[in-house]
């Protein structure tokens, strides 16, 4: 009797020299038959080690630490510590008349972090953007990955995003094996929030310091 495990873009070849018993088939490559001796923890256990040399990106330094923990050697965990960038914080940062065109500004802060997941990426064939999974951590991943493109830092890199919603070994590995792409409709979503919070806020400003002194 077999079971199935469904794979995203899976590193055949490593995780079959790692567990004999699995055997592929499909055009996609990425259904994998193994036998019911092999426990499923195992196999996204193998699965995370077949994909080692990767760089991950969470949001917090303790989780960064917990998780390199789980996935072992192979795996550099750094954090991104929030938000990396935001609205350039002066008149004429989102464009309504330019098809809502943002400008953004890398906060000082940021920078050492950003140089430190641009320097674990020398060398490295992955990166997998673990930000949380809301709205705010969607935002995070899609930043840290424009920043990283434009600076052509990603180059024979492959680009993952993960999430999950326990630390835990079994959660974190899990979600290694079943990675997506960036939600496009959450980045949607966060960029219409920070427009509108930037125009309101730059429209009835001066206004409410004008009417109401007391709450400049």
């Amino acid at each position: 009797m077999s079971d199935m495990l469904i794979l995203q873009r899976p590193m055949h070849t490593a995780l079959q020299r790692l567990l004999p018993s699995a055997h592929r088939w499909g055009s996609s490559g990425s259904v994998f038959n193994y036998r019911r001796k092999e426990p499923r923890s195992r196999i996204l256990t193998l699965w995370v080690r077949a994909a080692s040399g990767s760089v991950v990106v969470v949001e917090s330094p303790s989780k960064a630490k917990t998780i390199e923990s789980y996935l072992g050697k192979g795996y550099t965990v750094l954090a991104s510590y929030g938000h990396v960038r935001d609205l350039l914080p002066k008149a004429g940062s989102v464009l309504p008349d330019a098809g809502f065109e943002m400008k953004w500004e890398i906060s000082k802060n940021s920078e050492p972090h950003l140089k430190a997941i641009t320097d674990a990426l020398k060398g490295s064939k992955q990166l997998i953007l673990a930000t949380d999974p809301d709205r705010e951590g969607e935002a995070i991943s899609w930043h840290v990955h424009n920043i990283l493109r434009e600076r052509n830092l990603l180059t024979n890199i492959e680009v993952q995003r993960v999430t999950f919603t326990e630390i835990t070994q079994a959660a974190v590995t899990a979600a290694i094996a079943a990675p997506r792409e960036i939600s496009q409709p959450m980045v949607q979503a966060y960029l219409a929030r920070r427009a509108l919070d930037y125009l309101v806020g730059f429209t009835l400003s001066p206004l409410l310091w004008r009417k109401l002194p007391g709450s400049k």
